[in-house]
């Protein structure tokens, strides 16, 4: 007849061990000779034996382990699936060897009850020969908890009890009842805080209790009752909060006691007041258990302490230690609270914390950071616009700040000095990436390639990629990249390429540029929208540009940080000027710059930082009241400083720009002719 292996039945019962949280705290050979055998388990002191086992092999192999920190003894039964064939599990050898590992699972069964029931009845004499605590407890365990006595006594001079030597201040002894109040076992606690159940005394289904009053709970239909593991988490719950309070003592027992107290106090919400066991390996005992009670008996909730990574804690006990008791029990009021509410009071009260959140005070003495830019232009935390007429060369402004940006130092020539290297990510819609290499390769600008990133819109199509942003699919990816690539700034050339919603239409495209805010502000980056500006009519094409020439909904220009403008000198085609159209921020000085080439085939930025050709009475009047004048703010004609206005702008050019400013609605006016006052719209 074909045999059962040792190693095989000792790998099935470790395996399951391991299953139930139950293994071994070291490595050890089992003795499987149907003998009951303790173990250390995970959590045990040097002298601790907390798992026990018992496996039979005569007959088929059998038994049962158990973790006192669980509470609960798991039954065993060796699988020989995949290792005997059919024949074998029809012959009368296997029906032979299962009738005897049924005669000794009775027969273990029946010993263990006998056991149990002579180990109820000492545990009660024990009890009762227990000390009372009086006055302030002097015990080390509860001085060191910062916990009262409530409902525990003391035993002094249990030699051998737990761990073969007496303590000077005994042992604190504290009773767990069934449901029907009667002592079923005890736990002991040493003055290091060492645990030890009574031996043999079944522990599933008993608990400790604090103010677990029937009489009262009558009263009081809807009072919760608070259910937790360890006896000082029992007392430091209800020393704030004077609920009933219940302690299954082990993860194990929570669910045997929640179904005692659901099936006696039907009419009472249970919450579990679980401990959040962080163990390295990712393990969480206390709230796996606790779920799964809340889950099986539909219990009213969890409450659980949330610490650090630095913080060493996992009970309520350590997290009023940490964070001082005023704290946990304000804390602890409000979740208790929080959990007994009804679902509709639970979404009203989450509305309300929510708006709570984004509430402030306007408080002039609160520091916040220095707004940063990016090269000194683009504002980090925002969406910026950067208009043009066709064909002015947007992408190649992108290009060479790109290029600056990558090496740190100069940007622009001078524009910005002393600049730290930043990274750059460019979406590449219709120019595309070979568009981008061929004019880098062609201008000859110096470039850190490793700090400039580019993403091909046709590459990523071709790859199935979605990246357009009116397509959930598209934001999420476009968010995916940057959180894979870090960049400082983005850059989006051109706006249009990725999306096909309608530009002139609020409704779709309030939520692109709000989800780009988002993601600018929650990674703190600068993302940049290269977009065209509207065909201009005849009697318009003299004048310089402003925001309003944006092509689209003018929803766009309200949503974004900045607007900035890049348009040819009226007087001198081959100069590109760059200004500031909108900005809720001081705004940089226009300044113009020039390509040209160099002496071997290079291309050479020219910048001119004070260009004294850009004197547009409307672009200087509008510089001026930005950088003077916040939005909202009223200010007469007087207050204007007309010497401090760029490119000799006289009053009555100045009269004229804020006539026309109020008549196109950047500017609000109120008063009468003696009293004018204006805002920024």
């Amino acid at each position: 007849m074909e045999q059962i292996n040792t190693y095989d039945i000792e790998a099935q019962v470790l395996d399951a061990m391991r299953a139930h949280d139950s293994a071994p705290a070291e490595t050890l050979p089992l003795v499987l000779d149907g003998q009951i055998h303790r173990y250390r388990v995970h959590g045990d002191k040097a002298s601790e034996k907390s798992g026990s086992y018992c496996i039979h092999t005569d007959g088929w192999p059998a038994g049962w382990f158990m973790d006192w920190h669980n509470g609960e003894a798991i039954i065993w039964k060796f699988n020989g699936e995949g290792k005997f064939t059919r024949d074998f599990f029809e012959s009368p050898e296997y029906k032979e060897m299962l009738r005897l590992s049924d005669e000794h699972q009775k027969q273990l069964r029946a010993e263990r009850e006998a056991a149990q029931k002579k180990a109820i009845l000492k545990a009660r004499e024990e009890w009762n020969s227990s000390a009372e605590i009086e006055g302030i407890p002097t015990f080390p365990y509860l001085l060191q908890k910062h916990v009262n006595a409530y409902g525990i006594r003391l035993r002094l001079n249990l030699n051998s009890l737990m761990y073969g030597h007496g303590d000077k201040n005994g042992l604190l002894v504290i009773p767990l009842r069934n449901i029907n109040g009667e002592i079923q076992t005890l736990q002991y606690i040493d003055e290091q805080g060492g645990k030890r159940f009574f031996t043999d005394a079944p522990v599933k289904g008993a608990f400790f209790s604090i103010a677990l009053d029937e009489r009262f709970l009558n009263e009081h239909p809807a009072m919760p009752i608070l259910l937790c593991e360890g006896y000082a988490t029992a007392v430091t719950v209800y020393q704030g909060i004077y609920n009933p309070v219940v302690a299954a003592m082990t993860a194990g027992n929570l669910l045997p006691v929640a179904e005692a107290l659901k099936g006696k106090y039907p009419g009472h919400p249970i919450i579990i007041m679980a401990d959040n066991d962080r163990h390295a390996d990712g393990r969480n005992t206390g709230l796996e258990k606790a779920r799964e009670a809340v889950r099986k008996l539909d219990l009213q909730g969890i409450i659980y302490p949330e610490f650090t990574p630095e913080e060493e804690g996992s009970d309520w006990n350590d997290y009023a230690a940490i964070h001082g008791v005023v704290e946990t029990v304000h804390l602890l009021r409000a979740k208790i609270d929080y959990e007994c509410m009804s679902e509709a009071q639970k979404a009203e009260y989450n509305i309300r914390a929510k708006l709570a959140e984004a509430f402030y005070e306007l408080d002039p003495n609160v520091q916040l950071p220095p707004q940063e830019f990016i090269g000194g232009i683009f504002p980090r935390g925002f969406v910026s616009l950067l208009i043009a007429p066709p064909g002015t060369g947007k992408t190649i402004f992108m290009q060479k700040f790109c290029s600056d940006l990558s090496l740190g130092g100069n940007i622009f020539d001078g524009f910005a000095e002393d600049e730290p290297v930043r990274k750059s990510l460019i979406l590449a819609g219709e120019a595309g990436y070979e568009l981008l290499v061929r004019r880098a390769a062609s201008l000859k600008w110096k470039v850190d390639k490793k700090n400039v990133i580019v993403l091909d819109q046709y590459k990523a199509e071709t790859l199935g990629l979605d990246v357009m942003f009116d397509s959930k699919e598209g934001l999420d990816n476009v968010k995916k990249m940057i959180d894979m690539f870090s960049p400082d700034i983005l850059f989006v050339d051109t706006f249009s390429s990725f999306h096909e919603s309608d530009e002139n239409k609020a409704p779709d495209m309030k939520p692109i540029i709000k989800m780009l805010a988002s993601y600018a502000r929650e990674y703190n980056i600068a993302i940049v929208l290269v977009h065209h500006s509207r065909k201009r009519l005849a009697k318009e094409r003299s004048l310089s540009l402003n925001q309003d020439d944006s092509i689209g909904s003018s929803i766009m220009n309200r949503l974004v940080g900045l607007i900035i403008g890049i348009e040819p000198l009226k007087d001198n085609e081959g100069v590109l000027l760059v200004r500031p159209l909108k900005s809720w921020f001081r705004a940089f000085s226009p300044f113009t710059y020039t390509l040209k080439e160099g002496l071997y085939g290079e291309t050479i930025v020219q910048t001119d930082l004070a260009p004294a050709n850009v004197n547009n009475s409307k672009a200087a009047v509008s510089f001026y009241l930005s950088q003077n004048f916040g939005t909202g703010e009223w200010f007469s004609f007087s207050q204007i400083i007309l010497s401090e206005i760029e490119g000799n702008v006289t009053e009555w050019q100045l009269r004229r720009v804020l006539y026309d400013f109020v008549k196109t609605g950047k500017l609000l006016r109120r008063g009468n002719s003696r009293n004018i006052e204006y805002s920024i719209a």
